[in-house]
């Protein structure tokens, strides 16, 4: 009996001992520089349309969608680049300031032409409100993957292929 006894309890305290402490998930943290996920924002920035929305965090998410497409519509090279990208969709990423400016823009995507036609969109974005966490004005990290398949020719284009 005490070879079986013996080995579970040395087991056991070999397992208590060197188990991880619990971290506390529940509090969202702030990066160093001062910046929050906007998903876990109090009041997240959001976009002038969206302030009376029903979920403006939802609703800032699809105009920033909708924003992009618009504008990648009007530039015919952009579409030619995407059309002959395989994987339709692109990882966008900016952080919006304090004042609700868009900064340290990220693309990452199959096709160079697009990756700096859509950076240069997203420079473009409207003024967002300022994002909060606990009373405290915060910048806010936005990340998204953009599916850009509903991306066509704008017939008003000026571009040319």
């Amino acid at each position: 009996m005490k070879k079986f006894i013996i080995p579970i309890v040395c087991c056991f305290a070999i397992h208590v001992g060197f188990a991880q402490k619990a971290t506390n998930m529940s509090t969202p943290k702030v990066s160093p520089n001062g910046t929050m996920n906007f998903s876990v924002m109090d009041n997240a920035p959001t976009l002038k349309k969206c302030n009376s929305a029903e979920s403006p965090s939802f609703c800032t998410v699809n105009e920033i969608k909708s924003f992009l497409i618009k504008n990648i519509s009007k530039d015919a090279a952009a579409v030619a680049a995407l059309k002959s990208q395989k994987d339709k969709k692109a990882y966008i990423r900016f952080v919006v300031s304090k004042t609700g400016s868009v900064e340290n823009i990220g693309v990452r995507t199959e096709n160079t032409v697009l990756k700096s036609k859509l950076t240069k969109i997203l420079a473009k974005l409207p003024k967002f409100s300022a994002g909060s966490h606990n009373g405290t004005t915060l910048k806010a990290a936005f990340g998204e993957f953009i599916n850009l398949s509903e991306a066509v020719i704008d017939p008003t284009s000026k571009t040319k292929f």
